[in-house]
C-alpha cells in the first residue's frame, strides 16, 4: 500500500481538499493507498478553522511514499526543511489563489479576502461547486502526469 502525503502551506484548502479527491479515488478504483495532508505553516486559528491543521513533521515525510507539494516556493521551502524529502516529492504547481503574490487574474490582487470569496463562491474553510470543480480539473491533470494515473 502506497502512502501519499498532499502539502500546502497552512492545510486549510489545497492541501486537505486534495487529500480528500484522492483518497475517494482510490476506494471507488481500487487502489490501496493511505492518503494524509499537512502544511509547511500549519497553524489552528478559531475564527476561521473548523478542524485542527496537521504542520509537516520529519515523522510525515518518513511516513510518506510520495509527497505531492501545491507549488515550487513551497517545495523550496520544505527542502531546506526537510532534505530527505527531495527524492520522494513531486510538484503540482496549483497557486494559492488568495496568496497575494498570485495575480491571476490581476483583479484578485485587489479584492480583500472576504470579496474574493464571496465573489468565487468559495467558503473560507474550503472549496465548494465552482472553486471545487476548477481545483479539480487541474488536479486530475496534475496527478495523472506526475504519477501516471488515468482519471
Amino acid at each position: 500500500m502506497r502512502r501519499y502525503l498532499f502539502v500546502c502551506l497552512a492545510n486549510r484548502n489545497r492541501s486537505p481538499y486534495a487529500a480528500r479527491w484522492f483518497s475517494k479515488y482510490c476506494t471507488r478504483t481500487g487502489i490501496e493507498a493511505e492518503v494524509k495532508s499537512a502544511g509547511l505553516e500549519a497553524e489552528y486559528v478559531p475564527i476561521i478553522d473548523k478542524r485542527k491543521p496537521v504542520k509537516l513533521t520529519p515523522e510525515l515525510v518518513r511516513w510518506a511514499d510520495e509527497i505531492l507539494v501545491m507549488d515550487s516556493d513551497l517545495e523550496r521551502t520544505m527542502f531546506k526543511r526537510f532534505p530527505n524529502a527531495n527524492r520522494k516529492t513531486s510538484c503540482l504547481n496549483i497557486p494559492d489563489i488568495f496568496d497575494p503574490g498570485y495575480e491571476e487574474p490581476p483583479f484578485i490582487s485587489e479584492m480583500s479576502v472576504e470579496e474574493a470569496l464571496e465573489h468565487f463562491n468559495i467558503a473560507r474553510t474550503g472549496y465548494n461547486h465552482i472553486g471545487g470543480h476548477v481545483f479539480e480539473k487541474i488536479l486530475q491533470a496534475r496527478l495523472g502526469n506526475i504519477l501516471g494515473f488515468r482519471f
